[in-house]
C-alpha cells in the first residue's frame, strides 16, 4: 500500500466533510480501495477506487475537487440508473451534469474536463440521449466522407492510366531520335572525363587524410551523446507520472449486486442525501442551486407511465390463465400468451389530454401506452376519451 498517497487522500476526504456539511454524509459511504489497474479513481456506490500514482501526482486542491466528484456520482444514483445504456457514452453524461454543479460549488475545471452550458437542468438521462444523438450523427457523417473519398480516388486513377498511354507513346518518338545524338557526344566526352578523374582523385585523397576522419568522429559522438541524454530525460520525466485524461477525473460503475440490493442501495443513497440536506440547511451551508438538485434526489419525478401501471395492475388483481389466451396480441403477433383474468367486469377509462400544448411525441406515447393497456388486459372494458378545452363526446370503447 502507498501510504503517501492514502494519507492525502485521506486528507482530501476529511476536507470535504468538513468544509462542505451537504457532502459529508456522502463522502463517509465510500470506503477507499486502492486499484492500479485504473488511471484516476472510480466508483461504484459502495468503495472509491483510487490509482496512488494519480494521487500522489494531481495537486490537493483538485484531489478534493475529484472526491467530490465521486460523491456526486452516486448520490444521483449514476450507479443504479444506466440500464443497458453505453458505459462510456453514460458516463460522460453523468460528468457533464456533476461538472456543473461543481462550478455552481465555486470550483474551477481542470483543462479539458467536460462541460457544457447547454446541459444546464437536464437530468444524466436527458443529456445521454443527445450526446447518444450527436455521436450517431457524427459516425453517419464520417461514413459519407468516406465513400465520397473512395469516389474520388477512383476516378484519377482511370484518367492517369489513359495519360500516362498517350505519354508512353510520345517518349518512344522522341526516344528514337535522341539516340544517334547522344551516341556521338558520348564517345568525345570520355576523353575528357577520364583526363579530369585522376587529377581531382589525388586532391580528395589528400583532403580527407587531413580533415575528414576527425570530423566525422567528432560529429557521430556529439549525435550519440545528445541521443543518450534526450533517452535518458525521456525516461526520468516519464516515472512513475500516470497517464490519464483529464476530461474524466473519475469514472462510475454500476452497483455490483442484484436488482433488489441495488434498489436498497439506492434508498440508501436518497437517505444520505436527505440527511445531509438536513444538516447544511442548519448551519446554513447550502447554495440554492444545490438544494433544488438534492430535492430532486430525495423526492424524484416520476415519469407517468412508471406511476399508472402499477395503480392499473392493482385494480384488475388478478392471475395469469394458459387456458384462456390473450387474444389481441395472437391476433397481431402470431404468439400464444396467457391472458390476465381477474374476477367480475372492470371499466377502465382513460382521458387523453389532446390540446395544443402536447406534443406529437407526447401523443404517440400515450397511444402507445393505451395500446400495452389493451393487450396485457384483454378482459377490462377500456374507454378512452380525449379532452382539449371541452371533453369530447366521441368516446372509443375497447
Amino acid at each position: 500500500m502507498d501510504i503517501q498517497a492514502r494519507e492525502k487522500l485521506s486528507k482530501a476526504r476529511t476536507h470535504v466533510m468538513i468544509t462542505h456539511f451537504a457532502l459529508g454524509p456522502l463522502t463517509m459511504k465510500l470506503d477507499p480501495v486502492e486499484d492500479y489497474s485504473h488511471p484516476t479513481m472510480w466508483t461504484n456506490g459502495v468503495q472509491l477506487g483510487y490509482n496512488p500514482n494519480f494521487v500522489n501526482e494531481i495537486t490537493q486542491k483538485h484531489l478534493i475537487m475529484a472526491v467530490i466528484h465521486e460523491d456526486w456520482h452516486p448520490a444521483l444514483g449514476h450507479h443504479t440508473r444506466r440500464g443497458d445504456r453505453d458505459p462510456g457514452l453514460w458516463n460522460q453524461a453523468g460528468d457533464y451534469v456533476i461538472n456543473l454543479i461543481l462550478v455552481e460549488m465555486g470550483y474551477l475545471l481542470l483543462d479539458g474536463m467536460l462541460y457544457d452550458q447547454r446541459f444546464r437542468g437536464m437530468s444524466t438521462e436527458d443529456v445521454y440521449a443527445i450526446l447518444e444523438a450527436e455521436k450517431k450523427a457524427e459516425e453517419q457523417k464520417q461514413e459519407e466522407q468516406q465513400k465520397s473519398d473512395e469516389t474520388d480516388e477512383s476516378e484519377p486513377e482511370k484518367s492517369d492510366e489513359t495519360d500516362q498511354s498517350d505519354d508512353d507513346q510520345s517518349t518512344d518518338q522522341k526516344g528514337d531520335e535522341s539516340d544517334d545524338q547522344s551516341d556521338e557526344s558520348d564517345e568525345s566526352n570520355e576523353l575528357d572525363e577520364e583526363e579530369n578523374q585522376s587529377d581531382s582523385n589525388d586532391e580528395n585523397q589528400s583532403e580527407l587524410g587531413q580533415n575528414g576522419s576527425d570530423q566525422t568522429g567528432d560529429d557521430q559522438s556529439e549525435e550519440e551523446g545528445k541521443g543518450d541524454s534526450e533517452s535518458s530525460e525521456s525516461s526520468e520525466s516519464g516515472q512513475d507520472q500516470p497517464n490519464y485524461d483529464k476530461s474524466q477525473l473519475g469514472e462510475v460503475r454500476d452497483y455490483p449486486g442484484d436488482p433488489d440490493e441495488t434498489e436498497r442501495n439506492n434508498q440508501e443513497w436518497q437517505m444520505a442525501v436527505a440527511q445531509a440536506k438536513e444538516l447544511a440547511e442548519k448551519v446554513g451551508d447550502l447554495p440554492g442551486g444545490i438544494s433544488r438538485i438534492m430535492d430532486d434526489i430525495i423526492d424524484p419525478v416520476m415519469p407517468w407511465k412508471e406511476l399508472l401501471r402499477p395503480y392499473i395492475e392493482k385494480i384488475f388483481d388478478g392471475d395469469y390463465n394458459w387456458m384462456k389466451p390473450n387474444k389481441r396480441y395472437s391476433a397481431y403477433h402470431n404468439v400464444i400468451i396467457p391472458s390476465m383474468e381477474s374476477d367480475g367486469i372492470k371499466i377502465l377509462a382513460i382521458f387523453n389530454d389532446s390540446s395544443g400544448s402536447r406534443t406529437n411525441k407526447n401523443m404517440a406515447e400515450a397511444e402507445s401506452e393505451i395500446n400495452s393497456v389493451l393487450v396485457d388486459f384483454p378482459d377490462a372494458i377500456v374507454l378512452v376519451v380525449h379532452c382539449d378545452t371541452q371533453i369530447h363526446t366521441e368516446i372509443f370503447t375497447y
